[in-house]
């Protein structure tokens, strides 16, 4: 919950951040919030689905995601009342069955307005190395990763930094 509080101290709104059942916060990790130039609140949390999810696509079996599967949840507040402007949800690169010591969180760490008004997020996460389908990947490598967000928050862009042949984290 997100609260805003008057100069005295008392609450002038609250907002709840959970998105549905299927998800909860991850307790280990704190979201991330700006104020941004034109007053909104941006809020970042980094949610954990502990259930296995299924993909369907036309004349193929369905594509089972094994658990825990990590998503970046990405929300915009209108400052003056609180009010959902919009929610977004990332699903972040599925490390089980990886090269991914278990236990491993990906991370917004920080977030940055642009002058033009987009926004950067900068996350600490695993990286997909192998050539393969996004379902199928094994091989990954830690990176620091900035993601390039409309207005809308809607990814524009994406770029993850290492050193080569290594992998590195913010």
């Amino acid at each position: 919950k997100v609260l805003c509080l008057t100069p005295d101290g008392g609450i002038l709104w609250a907002a709840p951040l959970k998105p549905n059942a299927l998800y909860s916060e991850e307790t280990s990790t704190n979201p991330v919030m700006k104020q941004l130039k034109n007053g909104h609140i941006l809020v970042v949390e980094q949610m954990v689905r502990k259930i296995d999810d299924t993909l369907f696509y036309p004349f193929s079996p369905p594509i089972i995601l094994r658990a825990p599967l990590h998503y970046f949840n990405i929300i915009q507040l209108n400052g003056a009342d609180g009010k959902l402007l919009w929610q977004r949800s990332y699903q972040c690169p599925t490390i089980t069955n990886t090269n991914v010591a278990p236990g491993f969180i990906p991370e917004v760490k920080s977030i940055t307005e642009l002058p033009d008004g987009r926004i950067s997020l900068c996350a600490d996460m695993y990286w997909p190395q192998d050539n393969v389908r996004f379902y199928e990947h094994k091989v990954l490598s830690r990176r620091a990763v900035n993601f390039i967000m409309n207005n809308d928050g809607y990814v524009t862009n994406c770029i993850a930094y290492y050193p080569q042949n290594n992998s590195c984290s913010l």
